[in-house]
């Protein structure tokens, strides 16, 4: 919400799905959901614990260890931090009262930039521990400098079989990180490079899917460009961990339709796939296991939660936030004793709750009551529970809300 935009209009923007700007990262975790059966991405990113990550450009994901499990690596800098408040309200307003960007106030631009907040930041390296979960591992892999950081590409620099790190820095040299998990023998490692066809002879945009170990695999793309204006080495790099060999390697080369398969390739070497070498054949698309959940359809529920327009700000300019539409509640119970669960839901201001049925087709019917009597109240709260000890489940309903006057009844 700027300054000088009225409540009123914020609102209408937010309404009309100009929705809220999201002031974090998100990992989004591909569910193998096809489409109409439910969202293909959910985001993880605060589950996995990588969600915040200060002014972030460049993420690469790929296995540095070779453990088999791609890790995850941010650059971090903002050379002068020209949305600091402090700045905004307090230096540039001295600025101008002093003339402006004159030059007898500055006699060269740097000296004015001099004002602006400027703080070096670590960049991230999250290890993967177990293809959900991630731990921040900068300081302890050797790359948790600070400073100024935008693109960065990976690269196995010295061919010895891990994966190094090119970061480009404002103002400042570009780290090179000499990777030593190879040397560490962390895990096992297999390096697949392309010779393409005449039109495309880097193969971008092929996919490789590999099956090692006891029913573990790994599928890439070759889509090298990633970051901020950068781009890593064209080279399909895979951590095997303990494997011995991979099973099963497929290549399919992209538009064309040719297939290359090998089986019992030996690890810790760097191969090279010819695409005259590839076959025409189908690429084969793995069964995804099926939802836990499916959506549920003409369930014969028509409940509509409608909130009122009042503005909690107008009267209490201090809230954190609006407390006049955390609705609606829900309860849930066995009202009538069937064994199957029933629900109540509360209204907003003017809005009477119901209260839904359940009947052993899984569908639900609205009950009569005496909710509509109290529809002018907010309701904020219900619960059940057998309040006369008669062996049925009671009904109890708050009421609360911020938008009535005080000493509303």
């Amino acid at each position: 919400l700027m300054t000088t935009m009225l409540l009123d209009r914020y609102n209408n923007l937010v309404r009309f799905q100009y929705g809220h700007q999201i002031m974090r990262n998100v990992l989004q975790l591909n569910t193998g959901a096809e489409p109409g059966e439910g969202a293909p991405f959910s985001d993880i990113g605060q589950l996995a614990g990588v969600s915040n990550t200060d002014w972030s450009w460049s993420p690469l994901m790929a296995d540095f260890d070779n453990d088999g499990l791609k890790d995850l690596y941010i650059t971090n800098g903002y050379r002068r931090d020209i949305s600091n408040l402090d700045y905004l309200n307090y230096t540039v307003d001295s600025v101008m009262k002093m003339g402006g960007l004159t030059t007898q106030n500055f006699k060269t631009i740097d000296d004015y930039l001099k004002l602006i907040p400027s703080t070096p930041l670590r960049n991230y390296m999250f290890r993967n521990v177990d293809g959900i979960n991630f731990e921040n591992t900068s300081v302890e892999w050797g790359v948790g400098q600070r400073s100024y950081s935008n693109g960065s590409a990976w690269a196995d620099l010295d061919n010895d079989g891990d994966l190094d790190l090119v970061v480009n820095n404002i103002h400042g040299d570009a780290f090179v990180f000499k990777n030593k998990a190879a040397d560490q023998q962390k895990g096992n490692w297999l390096q697949v490079g392309l010779k393409g066809s005449e039109k495309n002879p880097r193969g971008t945009g092929s996919k490789i899917r590999i099956r090692y170990g006891d029913g573990k695999m790994q599928y890439q793309e070759m889509t090298p460009t990633r970051g901020f204006f950068s781009s890593s080495q064209q080279l399909f790099h895979f951590g095997l961990g303990s494997a011995a060999k991979v099973d099963v390697l497929e290549i399919w080369w992209g538009p064309g339709g040719r297939v290359q398969r090998l089986t019992d390739v030996q690890p810790n070497q760097r191969i090279t796939l010819n695409y005259d070498d590839a076959k025409p054949g189908k690429w084969e698309v793995l069964p995804q296991p099926g939802a836990l959940f499916a959506k549920a359809t003409n369930t014969g529920i028509d409940f509509r939660h409608v909130e009122d327009e009042f503005i909690d700000f107008n009267r209490e300019r201090l809230l954190p936030h609006k407390f006049s539409n955390l609705g609606p509640d829900i309860a849930v119970g066995d009202v009538n004793g069937d064994g199957l669960e029933d629900f109540f839901v509360g209204g907003a201001t003017n809005q009477a709750g119901a209260l839904y049925l359940q009947n052993r087709s899984s569908k639900f019917r609205k009950a009569r009551g005496p909710w509509q009597a109290d529809a002018i109240y907010e309701d904020m709260g219900s619960v059940f529970f057998d309040a006369d000890g008669d062996g049925d489940l009671d009904l109890y309903v708050a009421s609360g809300g911020s938008s009535f006057p005080e000493g509303a009844k």
